[in-house]
């Protein structure tokens, strides 16, 4: 098998490609090193190089890095049929060839070993040299592997101490806000929260305290905002921060000096955040899955993503919506579990049925389009305020958060203040209580 052709296939496939989900997947596996040919490990290192520092890495680009002439590179693309989408095929032909000549290479010297072998001491060290070079000569494959139970059970028992210590290794993610974390147990790193609501319930403004919560100095999230701007959601953060109201920032005029004082401090402890916004529209579910990918790779320290949300997500290569909704729900599903790093996405119920309802706090299968990304979803939580249908509410000032799925704890719901248009910790007994003067009395979860 002629492995120059796919290292040839593998270059091109990369800089005509750009930055795919598959790609960045690829920079991170393939070194140089195994790489034989001069001229294609020298484009293949700068595209690495250029992807490092955050910059394109197409012919032009990887040209200029390398003194090579681009025409060069330019016809290398045109007589080449590598083609982005079989870029992991690529690397997986690569590193056979790799690791092929590695072991050529240790087989070489051992033959060498036997054929200079004149005392029978020496015949062990030959077959543990034998056995090093059949052992090293891998063939990659996408498949993983099954691990014995031993081992699993091993791994398990470590990561339980590390909960039991509250140690550093327990990479659940808690919010700090203790009625939620105290429900969840600190939501996995693989996980996919479907935030969602009918209109008025307070499902933004969940995800931003959410993701303001996750924030701070030492790391935070990743804001994929496909309907406001940058800027309303920074307001956002800063009116949580602060407590008021957001008319007040958009209206400061009418601010005192206390007020005014509180949202400078708030200001200030927002910068100090180490979340990222992307206020870009009309994204595909692709485009997202790289784009995260590669700000994870470049801040590690990134421990949530925010989608605002599923209805603006672009499926029109998707004739049917029902499909498009829960390939976005399984695709956000995968990069969880492909980066280490939960997901909230937001999406919207079908608030006809809710209405039809006595009962107006959404179901699980009220998710608006689609079963499909119900199943995807690790948890399915739904914010609620009755005042919205009731005006004279004992519970006016209160807000219930429904955990209608949980796959990794309980269903029912935990409560919060409802105060100036932001979600605060109250206290649980009374909040249910307040909630329980009501004809359609709340589940008691927490």
């Amino acid at each position: 098998m002629n492995y120059f052709n796919y290292e040839r296939e593998l270059i091109v496939a990369i800089m005509m490609g750009g930055a795919t989900p598959n790609a960045l997947e690829v920079l991170g596996k393939i070194e140089p090193e195994m790489i034989q040919s001069g001229n294609i490990r020298l484009m293949y290192s700068a595209a690495k190089d250029l992807h490092s520092k955050g910059i394109e890495f197409s012919p032009i680009e990887v040209s200029e890095k390398t003194n090579i002439l681009l025409s060069d590179i330019m016809e290398l693309c045109k007589t080449s049929a590598g083609s982005p989408a079989n870029v992991k095929s690529y690397a997986k032909r690569v590193r056979q060839g790799f690791y092929l000549r590695k072991a050529e290479s240790e087989l070489t010297l051992v033959l060498q070993d036997i054929k200079s072998c004149n005392d029978e001491s020496m015949i062990g060290d030959i077959a543990e040299k034998v056995e090093g070079a059949i052992k090293n000569l891998v063939v990659e494959t996408d498949d993983k592997k099954p691990v014995i139970a031993y081992d699993l059970a091993e791994n398990y028992m470590q990561i339980l101490e590390d909960r039991f210590a509250g140690g550093e290794h327990d990479r659940r993610l808690k919010f700090g806000i203790e009625s939620i974390d105290e429900k969840t147990g600190g939501v996995n790193p693989t996980d996919l929260i479907v935030l969602g609501g009918c209109p008025g319930m307070g499902k933004t403004e969940l995800m931003a305290t959410l993701s303001n919560a996750a924030s701070d100095e030492a790391g935070g999230s990743l804001l994929f905002s496909l309907e406001m701007s940058q800027d309303e959601l920074i307001e956002r953060s800063i009116a949580i921060e602060s407590g008021l109201p957001l008319g007040d920032l958009r209206n400061p005029r009418g601010m005192g000096d206390f007020e005014f004082a509180k949202v400078q401090q708030s200001i200030g402890i927002v910068m100090k955040k180490k979340f990222h916004v992307l206020d870009q529209g009309g994204l595909k579910i692709n485009e997202i899955f790289a784009k995260a990918v590669d700000h994870k790779s470049r801040h590690p320290e990134t421990n949530l993503i925010c989608v605002d949300y599923a209805g603006l997500v672009n499926t029109s290569e998707y004739q049917d919506q029902v499909r498009a909704l829960g390939e976005v729900g399984k695709k956000l599903k995968e990069l969880a579990k492909k980066i280490q790093t939960p997901v909230i996405l937001l999406a919207q119920v079908v608030s006809k049925n809710v209405e039809q309802r006595a009962d107006k706090r959404p179901m699980a299968s009220d998710l608006k389009g689609s079963s499909e990304l119900q199943d995807a979803a690790d948890w399915i939580i739904y914010p609620y305020r009755d005042v919205v249908y009731n005006k004279e509410s004992p519970a006016k000032d209160v807000a219930e958060i429904n955990f209608a799925k949980a796959r990794h704890g309980t269903q029912g719901a935990i409560y919060m203040n409802w105060k100036n248009g932001h979600f605060t910790e109250c206290d649980q007994e009374y909040a249910y209580s307040l909630c329980s003067q009501r004809n359609d009395k709340p589940t008691k979860g927490f």
